[in-house]
Order: structure tokens, then sequence, then C-alpha cells
């Protein structure tokens, strides 16, 4: 997918205050983290626990879509049975 695919137009402002808030986001998350942690006012740290908890959540969640059910193997007869391993 390419970046600007819907060919939107931000102003200035409207770029600053994204960032800002994205910003702000990443302030907050990583003193709560940090704190949650016991490492105190470590922004490092907590920016670098709140990455690691979003890549391990993406990655669950990619694992999770993949799953699924065994394959139902028909018979000449018409039963269904599930396949060995």
């Amino acid at each position: 997918m390419a970046q600007n695919a819907e060919r939107l137009y931000w102003t200035a402002e409207e770029v600053d205050a994204k960032l800002k808030g994205i910003m702000k986001n990443i302030y907050h998350s990583s003193v709560e983290v940090a704190e949650r942690y016991g490492l105190g006012y470590d922004l490092v740290a907590g920016a670098n626990i709140v990455g690691f908890q979003k890549v391990a959540d993406a990655m669950m969640a990619q694992v999770s879509s993949n799953r699924r059910p065994p394959r139902q193997s028909t018979s000449l007869t018409g039963s269904s049975q599930s396949e060995g391993p």
C-alpha cells in the first residue's frame, strides 16, 4: 500500500497537531510503563518496553488470525473424519 493512497492534503498546522498528539501519547505511555516496572522516570526504558509490547501484541494477533480448525476429509463412504498428524 502506498503512502497517502487517499491523496489527502494536510496543512502544516494539521501535521504539527497530529505529530504533537503522537508525541504526547509516546511520552505518557513511556512514563506510565517505566513507573509500572519500577524504573522511575526512565523514558528510554519505558519507550523500549512499550515498543516491545506493541510488537509482541501484533505478533500474537498475527498468530491467532492464522489459526484454522483442522481440515475435515471425506471418505468414499461420505463420513467425515479428522486427518491424523
